[in-house]
């Protein structure tokens, strides 16, 4: 009997990120949920553990050194491994009343900010 593979998905608690760690749940992976939020994180593995799949949170905000630190010393706690890593998370910029994302209006500098790794990202 083999060992259930482990997978880490950013940006897990909604949207696509979700529908990826639900099928990787469906596939037998146990399934860290990786996102900021820690409310919609939890209700994430809460509604994936209810369909069945073995999930568990992980708090991690991909812009932040410390807590992918934080995230990768987690996994290891709870899933003594990691066998995949989707990394769906993505910022889209101010998200208040009555904002619509339009890519034809899209501030450079927030592109630039989701697209170019940090500074120690890429020294590494």
């Amino acid at each position: 009997m083999s060992e259930t593979k482990v997978a880490l998905v950013t940006g897990a608690n909604k949207g696509i990120g979700y529908e990826i760690a639900r099928g990787l749940g469906v596939l037998g992976y146990r399934v860290g949920v990786g996102a900021r939020n820690g409310l919609r994180r939890e209700s994430a593995v809460e509604k994936l553990r209810a369909a069945g799949v073995d999930a568990f949170g992980v708090p991690l905000d991909v812009t932040g050194d410390q807590s992918v630190t934080e995230a990768a010393e987690l996994v290891e706690r709870q899933a003594g491994r990691l066998d995949a890593l989707v990394n769906n998370a993505g910022i889209s910029g101010e998200t208040g009343p009555g904002w619509v994302q339009d890519p034809t209006t899209l501030d450079l500098d927030e592109v630039r900010a989701v697209v170019r790794p940090t500074s120690s990202a890429s020294s590494g």
